[in-house]
């Protein structure tokens, strides 16, 4: 049994309302390169960094709600990161400003030293939570991943950063789960399913909202000499196991 505590993550379910039809969210693609999540769709994120608790720490004493802040800041630095998004940003920067910003955390400069050059502060309420994930002990390799709902508003361009992004698109819920050549984590998969009814942000906002902020811990079950992958019931999910054979882990 692994005695590692999991890796704090965090990634953001990023919407928008096309003129007509259902909303889309935005779906990236990990580069084949990567030690986790080789070639998979996924949502923008990735792991929380030290900095990431630093800046935390701007906006409220250490208590309970400082993890939660340090992985929306996470959220909102692995979107322009990877896709070139600003997200809970203020005052919004415009392009050439968001392009310098990106172009300094590629570098690797700090991102609480980007935003104090350009005048920036964080909003990380702009991101709302919407479910947590984390693997079971047994597991080697574990995530503790926080999913974030945000809405994009306007046109901006997203453009993956051809490094740890490789393609990105806008879709619905119901188009990526029918590609057949989508490699799709459990945890994405089950988030993507629990999005499909829903015909608006307002929608979706509603249903991050109805369900408290609990762990969902995944674990492995035998039925009926098949293994499947399994969570409980109760989180907004409607469906809660998978069969494990052929499963994309990662």
């Amino acid at each position: 049994m692994s005695l590692t505590p999991p890796h704090p993550a965090a990634t953001l379910i990023l919407l928008r309302e096309p003129n007509e039809g259902p909303p889309e969210l935005l779906m990236i693609q990990r580069a084949a390169t990567m030690g986790f999540g080789a070639g998979a769709w996924v949502f923008p994120g990735g792991r929380v960094d030290p900095g990431d608790v630093t800046l935390a720490a701007r906006f409220l004493p250490a208590n309970d709600a400082l993890d939660d802040h340090a992985a929306r800041i996470c959220a909102i630095r692995e979107t322009i990161e990877e896709v070139g998004l600003a997200l809970g940003l203020d005052p919004p920067p415009d392009p050439a400003t968001l392009a310098a910003v990106r172009a300094g955390l590629h570098a690797g400069e700090p991102f609480a030293g980007l935003l104090d050059r350009f005048g920036l502060s964080l909003v990380p309420d702009a991101l709302l939570h919407f479910s947590r994930w984390c693997p079971p002990a047994e597991i080697s390799r574990r995530f503790d991943t926080r999913f974030y709902l945000a809405r994009l508003h306007g046109d901006a361009k997203a453009e993956p950063d051809g490094r740890e992004t490789v393609a990105l698109l806008w879709t619905t819920p119901r188009a990526m789960l029918d590609r057949a050549d989508a490699r799709i984590m459990f945890p994405t998969a089950c988030n993507l399913r629990r999005l499909l009814p829903h015909r608006s942000f307002a929608e979706a906002e509603a249903d991050a909202a109805a369900f408290p902020a609990a762990t969902i811990v995944t674990r492995s079950v035998d039925i009926g000499g098949e293994r499947f992958v399994q969570i409980d019931a109760g989180h907004g999910y409607p469906e809660t196991r998978s069969p494990l054979a052929g499963l994309f882990r990662g």
